[in-house]
């Protein structure tokens, strides 16, 4: 299958945190799952609807390092549950 993919993907394992904005559900944890130079694949403990807008903190990139912290905003594009997985959502994020 070929790639349609504009920007290649860097895996990663980062857990982050999320605000869901302009609503009162908050916001929660996640790992990062791999990241683009046009958004990121997240794997959540909650599914999270498409247009979802959020921010991300990604100030666990290396807390030693001030100058790596990082928020980022945007909108979830798609989500989906993985096979046999009950409490687990892949989302996809693309930066506003």
């Amino acid at each position: 299958m070929e790639e349609k993919r504009s920007a290649p993907r860097m895996p990663s394992d980062l857990r982050i945190r999320y605000t869901v904005e302009g609503g009162s559900e908050g916001g929660g944890e996640a790992r990062l799952v791999d990241l683009s130079e046009r958004g990121l694949r997240l794997l959540t403990g909650e599914r999270l609807p498409v247009g979802t807008r959020l921010t991300l903190d990604l100030s666990g990139v290396d807390p030693a390092d001030r100058a790596l912290l990082r928020r980022e905003r945007g909108i979830v594009v798609w989500s989906v549950q993985p096979d046999g997985e009950k409490s687990r959502f892949l989302v996809g994020f693309k930066y506003a």
